[in-house]
Protein backbone atom coordinates (compact mmCIF):
# COMPACT_ATOMS: atom_id res chain seq x y z
CA UNK A 1 0.00 0.00 0.00
CA UNK A 2 1.51 3.33 -0.96
CA UNK A 3 1.84 6.21 1.47
CA UNK A 4 -1.32 8.30 1.23
CA UNK A 5 -0.97 12.02 0.74
CA UNK A 6 -4.39 13.63 0.49
CA UNK A 7 -7.30 13.67 2.86
CA UNK A 8 -8.16 10.52 4.82
CA UNK A 9 -9.90 7.76 2.94
CA UNK A 10 -13.51 7.16 3.82
CA UNK A 11 -13.97 4.29 6.19
CA UNK A 12 -16.47 1.54 5.39
CA UNK A 13 -19.77 2.55 6.88
CA UNK A 14 -21.41 0.33 9.45
CA UNK A 15 -23.21 -2.50 7.71
CA UNK A 16 -21.36 -2.06 4.38
CA UNK A 17 -20.28 -5.35 2.86
CA UNK A 18 -17.14 -6.04 0.87
CA UNK A 19 -17.52 -7.52 -2.59
CA UNK A 20 -19.60 -4.62 -3.96
CA UNK A 21 -18.76 -1.97 -6.56
CA UNK A 22 -17.33 0.62 -4.16
CA UNK A 23 -14.55 3.20 -4.31
CA UNK A 24 -13.30 5.19 -1.36
CA UNK A 25 -11.59 8.57 -1.77
CA UNK A 26 -11.98 12.16 -0.65
CA UNK A 27 -11.23 15.50 -2.33
CA UNK A 28 -7.58 16.52 -2.61
CA UNK A 29 -5.78 19.86 -2.57
CA UNK A 30 -2.39 20.33 -4.16
CA UNK A 31 -0.04 23.08 -5.31
CA UNK A 32 0.60 24.21 -8.87
CA UNK A 33 4.01 23.10 -10.25
CA UNK A 34 4.24 20.40 -7.57
CA UNK A 35 2.75 16.91 -7.59
CA UNK A 36 -0.10 15.08 -5.91
CA UNK A 37 -1.00 11.50 -5.09
CA UNK A 38 -4.77 10.97 -4.97
CA UNK A 39 -5.34 8.03 -2.62
CA UNK A 40 -7.95 5.57 -3.80
CA UNK A 41 -9.14 2.09 -2.85
CA UNK A 42 -11.86 0.12 -4.60
CA UNK A 43 -13.76 -3.12 -4.37
CA UNK A 44 -15.90 -5.28 -6.66
CA UNK A 45 -18.11 -8.35 -6.43
CA UNK A 46 -16.33 -11.66 -5.93
CA UNK A 47 -16.21 -13.23 -9.36
CA UNK A 48 -13.47 -15.08 -11.26
CA UNK A 49 -11.29 -12.86 -13.43
CA UNK A 50 -7.96 -13.29 -15.24
CA UNK A 51 -6.43 -9.79 -14.97
CA UNK A 52 -7.25 -6.33 -13.65
CA UNK A 53 -6.60 -3.06 -15.48
CA UNK A 54 -7.64 0.46 -14.64
CA UNK A 55 -7.95 3.95 -16.04
CA UNK A 56 -8.61 7.46 -14.78
CA UNK A 57 -10.75 9.89 -16.75
CA UNK A 58 -10.89 13.65 -16.33
CA UNK A 59 -14.18 15.52 -16.35
CA UNK A 60 -16.28 12.64 -17.65
CA UNK A 61 -16.00 8.87 -17.80
CA UNK A 62 -15.20 8.82 -21.48
CA UNK A 63 -12.10 7.57 -23.23
CA UNK A 64 -11.18 10.82 -24.95
CA UNK A 65 -10.64 12.27 -21.47
CA UNK A 66 -8.29 9.51 -20.38
CA UNK A 67 -5.62 10.61 -17.92
CA UNK A 68 -3.87 7.25 -17.58
CA UNK A 69 -4.63 3.69 -18.70
CA UNK A 70 -2.66 0.74 -17.33
CA UNK A 71 -3.22 -1.41 -20.39
CA UNK A 72 -1.67 1.19 -22.72
CA UNK A 73 0.54 3.84 -21.08
CA UNK A 74 0.66 5.89 -24.27
CA UNK A 75 -3.10 6.16 -24.53
CA UNK A 76 -4.77 9.27 -23.19
CA UNK A 77 -4.89 13.05 -23.27
CA UNK A 78 -1.71 14.65 -24.57
CA UNK A 79 -1.52 17.03 -21.63
CA UNK A 80 -1.17 14.15 -19.16
CA UNK A 81 1.36 11.99 -21.02
CA UNK A 82 4.44 11.60 -18.87
CA UNK A 83 2.75 13.40 -15.96
CA UNK A 84 0.14 10.91 -14.73
CA UNK A 85 0.44 7.34 -13.46
CA UNK A 86 -1.55 4.86 -11.40
CA UNK A 87 0.89 4.15 -8.57
CA UNK A 88 -1.36 1.84 -6.58
CA UNK A 89 -1.33 -1.93 -7.06
CA UNK A 90 -4.66 -2.76 -8.68
CA UNK A 91 -4.36 -6.40 -7.58
CA UNK A 92 -4.44 -5.05 -4.03
CA UNK A 93 -7.46 -2.90 -4.93
CA UNK A 94 -5.36 0.26 -4.66
CA UNK A 95 -6.20 2.72 -7.45
CA UNK A 96 -4.11 5.69 -6.26
CA UNK A 97 -3.24 8.19 -8.99
CA UNK A 98 -0.17 10.42 -9.16
CA UNK A 99 0.00 13.61 -11.27
CA UNK A 100 3.28 15.53 -11.62
CA UNK A 101 3.98 19.14 -12.61
CA UNK A 102 0.49 20.23 -11.69
CA UNK A 103 -1.25 22.92 -13.69
CA UNK A 104 -4.16 25.15 -12.75
CA UNK A 105 -6.31 23.46 -15.39
CA UNK A 106 -5.80 20.11 -13.62
CA UNK A 107 -8.41 21.25 -11.08
CA UNK A 108 -11.37 19.06 -11.94
CA UNK A 109 -13.21 15.85 -11.09
CA UNK A 110 -11.63 12.48 -11.88
CA UNK A 111 -13.33 9.12 -12.49
CA UNK A 112 -11.78 5.71 -11.88
CA UNK A 113 -12.57 2.87 -14.30
CA UNK A 114 -11.69 -0.82 -13.80
CA UNK A 115 -11.46 -3.70 -16.30
CA UNK A 116 -11.71 -7.20 -14.89
CA UNK A 117 -10.74 -9.48 -17.75
CA UNK A 118 -13.11 -12.38 -17.96
CA UNK A 119 -15.67 -10.64 -15.80
CA UNK A 120 -16.80 -7.03 -16.27
CA UNK A 121 -15.88 -3.33 -16.59
CA UNK A 122 -17.09 -0.60 -14.27
CA UNK A 123 -16.77 3.19 -13.82
CA UNK A 124 -17.04 4.31 -10.20
CA UNK A 125 -19.13 7.27 -9.15
CA UNK A 126 -19.09 9.78 -7.63
CA UNK A 127 -15.76 11.09 -8.98
CA UNK A 128 -13.01 12.55 -6.79
CA UNK A 129 -12.35 16.30 -6.78
CA UNK A 130 -8.83 17.71 -7.24
CA UNK A 131 -8.25 21.38 -6.45
CA UNK A 132 -4.92 22.85 -7.57
CA UNK A 133 -3.89 25.95 -5.62
CA UNK A 134 -1.85 28.71 -7.23
CA UNK A 135 -0.68 29.69 -3.75
CA UNK A 136 -0.87 27.24 -0.82
CA UNK A 137 -2.76 28.15 2.30
CA UNK A 138 -1.04 29.55 5.35
CA UNK A 139 -0.09 26.94 7.93
CA UNK A 140 -2.86 26.23 10.39
CA UNK A 141 -2.11 26.75 14.08
CA UNK A 142 -4.14 24.93 16.72
CA UNK A 143 -3.72 26.24 20.25
CA UNK A 144 -5.56 25.27 23.45
CA UNK A 145 -8.36 27.62 24.39
CA UNK A 146 -6.73 28.24 27.78
CA UNK A 147 -3.04 28.64 28.58
CA UNK A 148 -2.61 28.43 32.34
CA UNK A 149 0.59 29.33 34.09
CA UNK A 150 2.50 26.20 35.08
CA UNK A 151 0.42 23.75 33.03
CA UNK A 152 2.34 22.19 30.09
CA UNK A 153 0.69 22.68 26.68
CA UNK A 154 1.28 21.82 23.04
CA UNK A 155 0.65 24.07 20.03
CA UNK A 156 0.20 22.32 16.69
CA UNK A 157 1.16 23.80 13.33
CA UNK A 158 -0.06 21.97 10.23
CA UNK A 159 0.58 22.57 6.54
CA UNK A 160 -0.39 20.96 3.25
CA UNK A 161 1.89 18.10 2.11
CA UNK A 162 0.44 16.58 -1.07
CA UNK A 163 3.64 15.57 -2.89
CA UNK A 164 5.70 12.70 -1.43
CA UNK A 165 8.92 13.85 -3.12
CA UNK A 166 8.75 17.44 -1.88
CA UNK A 167 8.54 17.53 1.88
CA UNK A 168 7.93 21.11 3.06
CA UNK A 169 9.81 22.58 6.00
CA UNK A 170 7.95 23.79 9.09
CA UNK A 171 9.71 26.04 11.60
CA UNK A 172 8.68 27.86 14.78
CA UNK A 173 9.85 31.23 16.00
CA UNK A 174 11.98 31.10 19.12
CA UNK A 175 10.14 30.66 22.41
CA UNK A 176 12.00 30.35 25.70
CA UNK A 177 11.95 27.01 27.52
CA UNK A 178 10.21 25.17 24.68
CA UNK A 179 10.80 22.00 22.67
CA UNK A 180 9.78 21.19 19.09
CA UNK A 181 8.64 17.85 17.65
CA UNK A 182 8.07 17.32 13.92
CA UNK A 183 5.36 14.74 13.36
CA UNK A 184 5.67 12.19 10.60
CA UNK A 185 3.38 12.50 7.65
CA UNK A 186 -0.09 11.07 8.09
CA UNK A 187 -2.87 9.93 5.81
CA UNK A 188 -4.31 13.46 5.91
CA UNK A 189 -1.78 14.78 3.40
CA UNK A 190 -0.46 17.26 5.95
CA UNK A 191 2.80 17.71 7.79
CA UNK A 192 2.73 18.91 11.39
CA UNK A 193 5.06 20.21 14.03
CA UNK A 194 4.34 20.58 17.75
CA UNK A 195 5.68 23.26 20.06
CA UNK A 196 5.71 22.09 23.68
CA UNK A 197 6.22 24.48 26.59
CA UNK A 198 5.03 25.35 30.07
CA UNK A 199 3.36 28.78 30.03
CA UNK A 200 4.62 31.43 32.42
CA UNK A 201 3.90 35.09 32.98
CA UNK A 202 6.92 35.87 30.79
CA UNK A 203 5.16 34.19 27.84
CA UNK A 204 2.00 36.29 28.16
CA UNK A 205 1.55 38.60 25.19
CA UNK A 206 4.35 37.02 23.15
CA UNK A 207 3.73 36.23 19.48
CA UNK A 208 4.53 32.73 18.22
CA UNK A 209 5.03 32.27 14.48
CA UNK A 210 4.99 29.12 12.35
CA UNK A 211 6.52 29.25 8.86
CA UNK A 212 6.25 26.71 6.03
CA UNK A 213 8.65 26.61 3.08
CA UNK A 214 7.81 24.77 -0.14
CA UNK A 215 11.17 24.45 -1.83
CA UNK A 216 9.84 23.00 -5.08
CA UNK A 217 7.48 25.93 -5.68
CA UNK A 218 9.44 28.64 -3.79
CA UNK A 219 6.46 29.48 -1.59
CA UNK A 220 6.95 30.68 1.98
CA UNK A 221 3.94 31.32 4.19
CA UNK A 222 3.56 32.05 7.88
CA UNK A 223 0.88 32.28 10.53
CA UNK A 224 1.08 33.53 14.10
CA UNK A 225 -0.79 33.62 17.39
CA UNK A 226 -0.44 35.81 20.45
CA UNK A 227 -0.17 33.89 23.70
CA UNK A 228 -2.77 34.68 26.34
CA UNK A 229 -1.50 33.12 29.57
CA UNK A 230 -3.79 33.18 32.58
CA UNK A 231 -2.30 33.65 36.05
CA UNK A 232 -3.35 34.65 39.55
CA UNK A 233 -2.67 38.15 40.94
CA UNK A 234 0.94 39.06 41.72
CA UNK A 235 3.03 42.12 42.55
CA UNK A 236 0.15 43.48 44.60
CA UNK A 237 1.03 46.83 46.20
CA UNK A 238 -0.72 49.75 47.85
CA UNK A 239 -0.19 52.98 45.92
CA UNK A 240 -0.94 56.32 47.50
CA UNK A 241 -1.74 59.95 46.82
CA UNK A 242 -2.24 62.84 49.23
CA UNK A 243 -5.64 64.47 48.81
CA UNK A 244 -5.63 67.09 51.57
CA UNK A 245 -4.28 67.71 55.07
CA UNK A 246 -5.99 64.85 56.82
CA UNK A 247 -6.87 62.45 53.99
CA UNK A 248 -4.91 60.06 51.80
CA UNK A 249 -6.16 58.14 48.80
CA UNK A 250 -4.95 54.53 48.58
CA UNK A 251 -5.19 52.29 45.52
CA UNK A 252 -4.66 48.55 45.33
CA UNK A 253 -2.59 47.68 42.25
CA UNK A 254 -1.96 44.14 41.01
CA UNK A 255 -0.91 42.27 37.86
CA UNK A 256 -3.35 39.49 36.92
CA UNK A 257 -4.90 37.71 33.93
CA UNK A 258 -7.85 37.55 33.89
CA UNK A 259 -8.24 40.94 35.54
CA UNK A 260 -8.81 41.30 39.25
CA UNK A 261 -12.49 40.88 40.06
CA UNK A 262 -12.50 41.99 43.70
CA UNK A 263 -10.38 43.86 46.22
CA UNK A 264 -10.31 43.65 50.00
CA UNK A 265 -8.81 46.20 52.42
CA UNK A 266 -7.40 45.66 55.89
CA UNK A 267 -6.50 48.14 58.61
CA UNK A 268 -4.20 47.45 61.56
CA UNK A 269 -4.20 49.84 64.53
CA UNK A 270 -2.28 49.03 67.75
CA UNK A 271 -1.79 45.47 66.48
CA UNK A 272 -5.49 44.84 65.87
CA UNK A 273 -6.53 44.04 62.27
CA UNK A 274 -9.88 45.14 60.96
CA UNK A 275 -11.45 43.98 57.71
CA UNK A 276 -12.75 47.17 56.14
CA UNK A 277 -15.10 45.14 53.91
CA UNK A 278 -14.61 47.49 51.00
CA UNK A 279 -14.57 45.94 47.54
CA UNK A 280 -13.35 48.90 45.52
CA UNK A 281 -9.83 49.34 44.18
CA UNK A 282 -9.49 52.80 45.75
CA UNK A 283 -10.22 53.96 49.30
CA UNK A 284 -9.76 57.25 51.10
CA UNK A 285 -8.50 57.12 54.67
CA UNK A 286 -8.45 59.80 57.41
CA UNK A 287 -5.22 60.18 59.31
CA UNK A 288 -5.37 59.18 62.95
CA UNK A 289 -4.00 61.22 65.82
CA UNK A 290 -0.31 62.01 65.63
CA UNK A 291 0.50 59.32 68.18
CA UNK A 292 -1.43 56.59 66.41
CA UNK A 293 0.25 54.31 63.88
CA UNK A 294 -2.07 52.70 61.35
CA UNK A 295 -1.19 50.24 58.60
CA UNK A 296 -3.22 49.41 55.47
CA UNK A 297 -2.95 46.46 53.14
CA UNK A 298 -5.08 45.03 50.37
CA UNK A 299 -5.84 41.72 48.69
CA UNK A 300 -6.49 41.36 44.96
CA UNK A 301 -8.50 38.36 43.74
CA UNK A 302 -9.34 36.87 40.35
CA UNK A 303 -10.72 33.50 39.29
CA UNK A 304 -7.32 31.83 39.79
CA UNK A 305 -6.33 33.08 43.22
CA UNK A 306 -5.43 36.00 45.45
CA UNK A 307 -2.41 38.09 46.37
CA UNK A 308 -1.98 40.34 49.40
CA UNK A 309 0.18 43.44 49.51
CA UNK A 310 2.69 44.33 52.16
CA UNK A 311 1.25 46.74 54.76
CA UNK A 312 1.75 50.48 54.38
CA UNK A 313 1.97 52.56 57.57
CA UNK A 314 0.16 55.90 57.67
CA UNK A 315 0.35 58.63 60.31
CA UNK A 316 -0.19 62.38 60.60
CA UNK A 317 2.62 64.93 60.75
CA UNK A 318 2.29 68.30 62.49
CA UNK A 319 4.13 70.29 59.78
CA UNK A 320 1.65 69.08 57.15
CA UNK A 321 -1.30 70.26 59.17
CA UNK A 322 0.27 73.68 59.74
CA UNK A 323 1.19 74.35 56.13
CA UNK A 324 -1.75 72.71 54.40
CA UNK A 325 0.47 71.83 51.42
CA UNK A 326 3.10 69.23 50.60
CA UNK A 327 6.39 69.91 52.40
CA UNK A 328 9.83 68.25 52.32
CA UNK A 329 8.65 66.30 55.35
CA UNK A 330 5.78 64.78 53.40
CA UNK A 331 7.58 61.45 53.34
CA UNK A 332 6.69 61.05 57.00
CA UNK A 333 3.00 60.89 56.24
CA UNK A 334 3.32 57.51 54.57
CA UNK A 335 5.95 54.94 55.42
CA UNK A 336 6.26 51.27 54.67
CA UNK A 337 6.00 48.41 57.09
CA UNK A 338 8.18 46.45 57.32
CA UNK A 339 10.06 47.27 54.07
CA UNK A 340 8.31 48.40 50.90
CA UNK A 341 9.27 51.09 48.40
CA UNK A 342 6.67 53.84 48.48
CA UNK A 343 4.72 54.16 45.25
CA UNK A 344 2.67 57.20 44.40
CA UNK A 345 0.03 57.36 41.69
Amino acid sequence: MIWQYCFPLLLLQAGAQSGEWTMRALPCRAIRKSCVVIPCTFDFPSRPYTAVHGAWFKYWNYWKYTVYYTRDHNYGMAGFKGRAEIVGNLEDKDCSLRINHLRSEDSDVYYFYVELDGFETYTYIPPVQLHVLDVPDKPEISIPETLSEGTPVSILCKALYPCPDQRPSLTWSELSNSTIIVLGEKTSGDISTVLNFTPSVAHHGQTVRCTVDYFDTSHRLANSVTLNVTYSPRNTVVEWNFKEANRISLRCSSDANPSVTSFSWFKVTHGVETDLRRGSQNITVHLESEKATTSYSCTATNALGSSRSAPVRVHRHRRWLQSGRRSPAAQHYLSDCPVLAQKQY
